[in-house]
């Protein structure tokens, strides 16, 4: 017990204290640079992996060979262990803060796999080629910079940003059979789905969003707006880690509460068929 403690105080403090002043650490046998105290690299610290749970079943249920989106890559924490992992999987990671995608290009430089990686500096939207306000947290909060101003912190600066969307992307790569998406947009992530229709309707990924009632108000959404677009494109809604079935607006409203993290499965196949 004293001997775990112990363990424990030198990762928490020491250990943290090192990698945070030297902005750089081993993730999934990459290096990986960050802001100097950001919130991410606080709870990979914590925890050993960035967002184990959505992480884990990301890892799961991707198809060898088919591409994976990360819409809100942030600095690739969840783009770099499916890299490395999958031999064959190319991966699309979107980001639209400039100063982030600063680190993630680093990032990019410095993994053996990104000759399947590709980085695209714009924000997910339900439209394309507009220019947009993007509201940008300070360094520390940076996972939680917005479209809008969702006041979940206080933001540093307002800058502009082009907008795009997962269909232009998806088309831009020759329509290729997209397995799973991961969208974390802060509020966003209902607009990406809608300027994604057609890559959805063909390729029938899973999806794996951020849903959480603070950020979705300043876009104007509801939790009925969410249960439409599953209805819309003929998906069921879980909520995570649970995997909970979620058929009401009641039932999504009470899941909530715990979780931010919800699932899109779709009910019928698409075009790709595969047999991996």
């Amino acid at each position: 017990m004293l001997r775990s403690s112990f363990k424990r105080f030198v990762k928490e403090k020491i250990y943290y204290k090192y990698l945070n002043l030297k902005g750089s650490f081993q993730y999934f046998g990459e290096k990986v640079v960050f802001p100097k105290g950001s919130l991410a690299f606080e709870y990979m610290m914590k925890n050993g992996v960035y967002e184990w749970d959505n992480l884990r079943f990301i890892l799961g249920n991707i198809i060898e060979g088919s591409t994976y989106f990360d819409i809100g890559a942030n600095v690739g924490l969840m783009s770099i262990p499916i890299l490395s992992q999958f031999k064959k999987v190319k991966v699309v990671s979107i980001e639209a803060s400039t100063i982030t995608f600063g680190y993630l290009e680093s990032n990019w430089r410095a993994n053996r796999n990104s000759h399947r990686w590709l980085l695209i500096n714009k924000a997910i939207s339900n439209t394309s080629g507009k220019e947009i306000d993007f509201y940008l947290a300070k360094s520390k909060n940076n996972l939680y910079n917005s479209m809008k101003d969702t006041s979940r912190v206080d933001f540093a600066s307002v800058t502009k940003i082009t907008t795009t969307t997962i269909d232009e992307i998806w088309c831009g790569l020759n329509s290729p059979f997209v397995s799973f998406i991961k969208s974390d947009i802060e509020g966003a992530d209902l607009l990406a789905l809608k300027g994604g229709k057609t890559c959805i309707m063909n390729c029938r990924p899973i999806i794996l969003l951020e849903w959480n009632m603070v950020n979705i108000v300043p876009f104007g959404f509801t939790n009925v707006d969410l249960l439409s677009m599953c209805e819309e494109i003929d998906y069921s809604c879980y909520a995570l880690p649970a995997i909970n079935r979620i058929i009401s607006e009641l039932e999504l409203s009470q899941n909530a509460l715990t979780t931010e993290s919800f699932l899109l499965l779709p009910k019928s196949r698409g075009k790709y068929v595969t047999t991996s």
